[in-house]
């Protein structure tokens, strides 16, 4: 089979496995809710093995699929490569670390610091609804006249019903926070890259004063060298050579002893 084939199977087959879980999930939902509006003792052994054998086409489908996918996996996708998930934030840091802010124009800098005003208030609005909907939950759950013990199914329902709508508030905020920061740091990151234009610019006009110091530098560099090489030349030349090395031969056969 050809890569090309290879591709389209995996491609479809796991669209027909995403939709036959989908369908199971809704089947388990709507047995739960027939089960439970069956009666005052809806979950017994009999109502949910009936309700189970209702589902039992698309339960072994899952299964069937799932045993295929097995097999499935001992073909893979050769030349698929993994793709790394490129990281705004990252790439903000690093631009910020290039950017010379002390000359950049204060509208940019108003913006940035509009950016990060917004991003720390969803933040602290996040926070504050995650802290409200866990604190509803605990409090439902740990109040005792909730639970009378007088229908225990329709309280563990009613008290199901308040952490589900707590746990969707909770996600929908996540979710929500999570697209305004994004969308705040991508925002940063565009103005950052106009910072750091206005940067390069910047460096560009010091280049030049640079360049001289560098040539400068190297012009001192030259004349140690040549002066060193002449001192080297005059002591080679009147025996300070000779005299230097008389000295380490005696020291060493001498002094440490190791003539």
């Amino acid at each position: 089979m050809t890569e090309e084939k290879l591709r389209r199977v995996h491609t479809v087959y796991g669209i027909i496995m995403s939709i036959l879980v989908v369908f199971l999930g809704i089947c388990f939902i709507t047995s739960c809710i027939t089960i439970y509006l069956s009666g005052d003792r809806p979950f017994t052994r009999e109502s949910v093995s009936n309700q189970l054998g209702t589902i039992l086409i698309p339960i072994l489908l899952c299964v069937i699929g799932i045993i295929g996918n097995v097999i499935l996996s001992f073909y893979p996708l050769e030349s698929s490569k993994l793709r790394g998930k490129i990281d705004h934030g990252v790439t903000l840091l690093r631009l910020k670390s290039r950017c010379d802010f002390e000359n950049c124009p204060p509208e940019l800098l108003a913006k940035i610091k509009r950016e990060k005003k917004q991003r720390i208030a969803y933040i602290a609005v996040s926070s504050l609804i995650y802290a409200v909907s866990l604190t509803v939950a605990f409090i439902y759950c740990f109040n005792q006249s909730n639970f009378p013990s007088v229908d225990i199914t329709d309280e563990v329902a009613r008290a199901v019903l308040v952490i589900l709508c707590c746990t969707i508030a909770s996600f929908a905020t996540a979710l929500g926070a999570k697209a305004l920061f994004s969308a705040s740091i991508s925002r940063e990151l565009e103005i950052t890259k106009k910072v750091l234009g206005v940067s390069k610019k910047a460096s560009k006009s010091e280049e030049k004063p640079q360049k001289k110091q560098g040539v400068l530098i190297n012009i001192a560099r030259g004349a140690i060298l040549a002066l060193a090489i002449v001192f080297i030349i005059i002591g080679i030349s009147n025996g300070g050579m000779a005299d230097v090395l008389g000295k380490a031969v005696r020291i060493c056969t001498e002094c440490i002893g190791l003539g």
